[in-house]
């Protein structure tokens, strides 16, 4: 049964106007500062012995899930009861020379962290200092069926040497205890390897794979770390309740996103595209289920094509186009006389209260969020930047009192949060900071008066940069910044030399990118564009995240295949001296 198009939604507006109008101003709630700290880990070196007799104890302290050096930090060594205390380099190195008795000592290496770091602790019980120092190195090769691993032991003069090295992996952010045994593999001649797949490594991701030396009578313990990445295919599927719908009647489409190994891919965006417009989006369950719903009079009258695109948020995953699924949607019924005078009365009195509520009559012609500006024009290049929280109808009445900033950062274009995104604010000699946490959210509280430049800044994503002015109405309490992917700039920069390459300039936005490449170098372009080509889907596909300085180089290739484009051909007879158009090119 086809529900009536316009009461139920008449009752819920009137009640919720009334609701609005008689509910108390209410006080914002602060929203919780978060202080994410990142998980750090010391890694020892080789032990030296000096001309003088004296030891060397070098190591580096990292970052456990980036990997990279922490420099500026202060460790704390003990060798055999002598103390000293170092620095670390810029990336994360450090060396400390003690006057110790050779033979086997206590060795206590400690960083006592810092408001964004845990500590960290090595303590090593009866170390022969007086072995030769062993240096195991870790390199990685892509191949078929995953990476390839090599580890080559070196000692001092860089000699290679022969000994057997265990393996072991896990996650980024795992302990060394926490890590399962991979392999042994034996340095010979100088290098050992082996090939870690994704059954190896229990799926595709990025995994943390060590390798460790735990010592002999001529050579001392040594260890070392690499990261390697298994990449992995997504397949998405799509499938609709019923092809014939009412124009009032909702459409369900269900689906399921799975990798290469058949296995479900959970938590990852999943969006609903209807003729280049995105109509709704979701995430998928655990087991890579999704399930969107949308009224069908949204994509209009008649039949419509519709596919589901999946846009995974990590590297290691590539995005996936389903094929396309046809509904045909029936015309609107017309609407009895009695709904339409109940709506035109209840609108009408929601006007007057709204006006009557309101100080400022000038203010009644709200300026589009930039959600609904995209939405009203599909053709609109998705921006980032601030999108300030909708100010409720009491609080326009009060005075600016707020002197907080709270919201959240995310993905300009997939809509997903930020985590670790950094928000910079600067008003003359004062400086006030927040890291975004897991879920993209930050607050800033107790800014003073005045206004505030603003920048939010995350590697991979534009920068973006705004003012702010404290204190607000509460237009600053959960509001949302967004940054655009440096990939997806670079990729919007491209559309002025890749359009005119294509069918027809609508099916930009329709095909995915992986189409547009192709169908651009099916038609043999000039050197430069060919060139741009290759720039621009190395960068867009790559596993390292560009950074935005590589915008104006994009912007000069552009330009440079714009110089060199042919003049267009013109078809003899073709009313109005329109060209064919080739054919469309098939899903890939």
């Amino acid at each position: 049964m086809r529900r009536p198009p316009y009461a139920p939604r008449v009752m819920a507006l009137a009640l919720a106007v009334a609701a609005a109008w008689l509910a108390p101003a209410a006080p914002a709630a602060a929203a919780p500062t978060v202080a994410v700290r990142a998980r750090t880990e010391v890694r020892l070196g080789a032990i030296r012995k000096e001309a003088e007799g004296r030891y060397v104890v070098s190591g580096q302290l990292v970052d456990r899930l980036a990997g990279t050096g922490l420099g500026g930090e202060t460790v704390e060594l003990s060798l055999g009861g002598a103390r000293a205390v170092t620095t670390t380099r810029a990336d994360g190195t450090f060396e400390a020379r003690l006057d110790v008795p050779g033979g086997p000592q206590d060795l206590d290496v400690r960083f006592d962290g810092s408001d964004l770091l845990d500590p960290a602790v090595v303590e090593l019980a009866d170390v022969d200092i007086d072995k030769m120092p062993l240096e195991l190195q870790l390199t990685t090769t892509g191949v078929v069926d995953g990476v390839r691993v090599d580890v080559v032991a070196t000692t001092t003069g860089d000699f290679a040497v022969e000994l057997p090295v265990t393996l072991t992996i896990g996650a980024l952010d795992a302990a060394a205890d926490e890590l399962r045994p991979l392999a042994t593999v034996v340095t010979a001649p100088g290098r050992g390897s082996i090939v870690v797949t994704r059954a190896l490594a229990q799926g595709p991701g990025r995994r943390r794979v060590r390798a460790t030396f735990g010592g002999d009578s001529v050579y001392a313990r040594a260890t070392a770390d690499v990261t390697v990445e298994l990449a992995a295919s997504t397949t998405i599927t799509l499938a609709v309740a019923a092809t014939e719908v009412a124009h009032e009647d909702d459409v369900v489409a269900t689906g399921k996103v799975t990798d290469d190994d058949g296995r479900g891919v959970g938590r990852v965006p999943v969006a609903l595209v209807v003729e280049g417009r995105r109509l709704a989006q979701t995430m998928t369950g655990a087991d890579g289920g999704y399930r969107l719903r949308f009224e069908a009079g949204a994509v209009g009258t008649g039949r419509r094509a519709l596919q589901a695109v999946v846009e995974p948020t990590e590297g290691w995953l590539r995005a996936d186009r389903s094929d396309l699924v046809f509904i045909e949607v029936a015309a609107p019924q017309p609407v009895p006389i009695a709904y339409t005078i109940a709506a035109f009365v209840v609108t009408a009195l929601c006007a007057v209260g709204f006006f009557a509520a309101r100080t400022r009559p000038w203010q009644r012609l709200r300026r589009p969020s930039a959600d609904e500006r995209r939405a009203a024009d599909p053709a609109r290049e998705p921006d980032g930047g601030l999108v300030p929280a909708r100010s409720s109808l009491v609080s326009t009445l009060r005075r600016p009192g707020d002197h907080g900033f709270t919201g959240a950062v995310r993905d300009a274009i997939r809509h997903r949060p930020l985590a670790g995104a950094r928000l910079t604010l600067r008003r003359g000699d004062a400086v006030a900071e927040a890291v975004a946490d897991a879920d993209g959210a930050f607050a800033v509280e107790g800014l003073a008066a005045g206004e505030w430049r603003a920048e939010a800044a995350l590697p991979g994503h534009c920068t973006e940069r705004f003012a702010v002015t404290i204190p607000h109405r509460g237009e600053l309490r959960g509001a949302r910044v967004d940054l655009m992917p440096v990939r997806e700039r670079i990729f919007s920069i491209y559309k002025r030399a890749a359009v005119p390459a294509l069918p027809d300039p609508a099916l930009w936005g329709v095909w995915s990118p992986r189409q547009v490449f192709d169908h651009v170098r099916r038609g043999r372009p000039a050197p430069a564009l060919s060139e741009l080509t290759d720039y621009v889907e190395e960068r867009y596909f790559s596993l390292r995240l560009p950074d935005e300085d590589e915008l104006p180089a994009a912007e000069q290739r552009v330009g440079a295949a714009l110089r060199e484009r042919p003049p267009v051909a013109v078809a003899v007879g073709a009313p109005g001296g329109a060209s064919a158009r080739p054919g469309s090119p098939g899903r890939r």
